[in-house]
């Protein structure tokens, strides 16, 4: 983008502050110049967002539509590889737009604001939040859930950071989609969970939709037995803030059937359960039973982090659980990652037993 000496700039803008002038732009980064040249100027001046604009008024253009787009919806030239601000191409649609906005009798301040009124504005009317409740949320991982006036379920959704996926709905935008329509239709109220982290809330998630099968979700089941995203380094353990101060979560999948998830507290003895989820994995000994510091994620669980696991392996934290790793130092190993996870967060990646010792089986910890 070709931009005018600050000099120059500055004597355009001032020619242009007063009624009847208008100031007309066209593409991106126009706000931050004027800003950056002179704010105090900008609230004084009449500002036609011809890009906007000229979408507003076509009704057959996308939100973000190319200018080629655009002249060929106005039936203004403009060739392929021609430079935009070297060409005619913007003049043209300046004047189609006015010719356009002169046909439909919209007087100056009616089209300065087109743009602005085609936006989606979302309603809080009847809505049990506004938009203070959305800033407040936690900037944290979690699931959400919302609700029609009369409590039903409507549709369930993960994120890693709550504030910002919530808030995404209601946000002024310039395209409504279906599903989006719905929810800002129907929708009184909302919960949510935070949870440690990303890959939690995914597993949360999932098991939500099938149990209770919101009505605008729309896949409730993962499909099972099919991943692409086998690896060698399966059965391993992956080491998780938790949205407990005081603890970790360990998921252990790839191994006999069902991902799990163990909580732990770095500073305390390693538990039991650790022990027992640690034989089974290295295949030798039965799945435990869930229980206060254990969940059972059952097989969809596995083929999420599976999938999970192979996307993200690389900004992961995790160990491999082998058949021959000598258990003792392998749960010590652990505990340190867990520890350092919580406290400090050490770079992603493999972290080895370092007592590994080939002949060695798992000891009862």
């Amino acid at each position: 983008m070709w931009i005018p000496p600050v000099a120059r700039l500055l004597k355009l803008l001032y020619r242009v502050i007063q009624p009847p002038h208008v100031l007309a732009v066209y593409g991106l980064g126009w706000m931050e110049l004027i800003q950056k040249s002179k704010p105090e100027i900008l609230p004084r001046l009449r500002i036609l967002d011809l890009y906007s604009t000229a979408i507003a008024l076509s009704g057959e253009l996308r939100p973000r539509a190319a200018t080629a787009d655009i002249a060929r919806a106005y039936g203004t030239g403009h060739q392929e590889g021609e430079s935009l601000f070297f060409s005619s191409t913007v003049e043209h649609i300046l004047w189609a737009v006015l010719a356009r906005a002169g046909e439909r009798g919209m007087d100056w301040t009616q089209l300065l604001s087109a743009a602005e009124a085609a936006r989606h504005r979302a309603d809080f009317t009847g809505c049990a939040f506004d938009e203070t409740t959305l800033a407040s949320l936690p900037e944290q991982p979690g699931v959400y859930a919302m609700y029609d006036t009369k409590g039903e379920l409507l549709y369930v959704g993960k994120s890693a950071c709550l504030r910002r996926r919530l808030g995404g709905y209601f946000r002024t935008t310039a395209e409504l989609p279906p599903k989006l329509a719905q929810i800002r239709q129907r929708i009184h109220h909302f919960d949510y969970t935070v949870v440690g982290s990303e890959l939690e809330a995914l597993l949360l998630e999932q098991q939500t939709i099938r149990t209770r099968t919101p009505r605008l979700n729309v896949q409730s089941r993962v499909e099972e037995g099919h991943s692409r995203y086998a690896a060698p380094f399966l059965p391993v353990a992956v080491i998780e803030r938790s949205a407990k101060q005081d603890r970790s979560e360990v998921f252990f999948f790839g191994g006999p059937g069902h991902a799990l998830q163990l909580s732990l507290k770095p500073d305390a003895r390693p538990p039991a359960t650790l022990v027992m989820v640690l034989r089974h994995f290295a295949g030798n000994g039965p799945r435990p039973k869930a229980g206060r510091i254990l969940r059972d994620w059952g097989s969809e669980g596995q083929e999420i982090c599976r999938r999970y696991f192979m996307r993200h392996r690389d900004r992961l934290h995790w160990m491999d659980v082998r058949a021959d790793s000598d258990g003792s130092s392998w749960i010590a190993q652990l505990m340190a990652v867990a520890r350092n996870v919580l406290t400090e967060m050490p770079p992603a990646g493999e972290y080895r037993d370092p007592g590994f010792n080939p002949k060695a089986e798992p000891s009862s910890g």
